[in-house]
């Protein structure tokens, strides 16, 4: 575990860095998403409530593919939550975002799945057998299991970059109720750059089926280069000070 004193937060990022990490997550997650339903079954990689209710509709219609489509990639998601469970162990909430060497970890074993996921893609082309679609699954839930790990320390469970109903619920909810639109853009954007994700990952797929992967591929890639530690993140408190308050933000761990 990576210990801060309470004025000097370990992985502390500026607002702006840490915001574009979750949108290229939230990329992520809405690209992987896109290529299990078109192309692996009609199942999801990060929506584990939408496979949930396939697993049900394909047992009460008897599909039984169907139910084992939504069943592997909720197993595949189990598990990754479970492995970045672990590997968070005795991580403590965060009061503020924070992006650790661990968390960046995370991200890197995510990484080398999609980019193992983009190789399989790659070598069955359009060929998907059942095995071969089972398999492909297993990689992209696990990656969207690891993520939303990640995420979870990450933010103090503040945010989200797959399961996104609670978001749109909070910020349709928010800005209904006379809130700012400016208070609520970082929940928007990450609806929104999920939806982009899908649009990017359809479109590759419809024109360049082959290297479709190569969509949540780059926007890893972003996350890593995005979140990690650079010295123009230290600053101070305000004024630019030692205090590490408005005035600045603190390096990545």
């Amino acid at each position: 575990m990576e210990h801060a004193s309470p004025s000097h937060p370990a992985g502390l990022l500026s607002p702006r860095r840490h915001h574009a990490l979750v949108v290229l997550l939230a990329v992520t997650s809405g690209a992987l998403d896109a290529l299990g339903f078109l192309a692996l079954g009609g199942v999801f990689a990060s929506v584990m409530t939408g496979n949930l209710v396939l697993l049900g509709l394909g047992a009460g219609t008897r599909d039984g593919g169907l139910a084992t489509h939504a069943l592997v990639a909720i197993g595949g998601f189990v598990l990754g939550v479970s492995v970045g469970a672990r590997a968070t162990r005795g991580d403590e909430a965060p009061a503020v975002p924070v992006w650790t060497r661990r968390l960046r970890a995370l991200v890197a074993v995510e990484l080398a799945l999609v980019v193992v996921f983009a190789i399989g893609w790659e070598l069955v082309r359009d060929r998907h057998s059942i095995p071969e679609q089972l398999a492909l699954i297993v990689l992209a839930a696990t990656a969207m299991g690891l993520q939303s790990a990640a995420m979870r320390v990450s933010t103090g469970n503040g945010r989200s970059t797959t399961y996104l109903t609670g978001t749109l619920t909070g910020a349709v909810m928010a800005l209904a109720g006379g809130g700012r639109f400016r208070v609520e853009w970082p929940d928007l954007a990450v609806l929104a750059a999920a939806c982009a994700g899908a649009v990017l990952a359809g479109a590759v797929l419809t024109a360049w089926s082959s290297v479709a992967p190569a969509v949540p591929v780059v926007a890893l890639v972003g996350v890593l280069l995005v979140g990690r530690p650079m010295t123009s993140d230290v600053g101070g408190g305000p004024g630019g000070g030692p205090g590490g308050g408005p005035g600045g933000v603190l390096p990545a761990a």
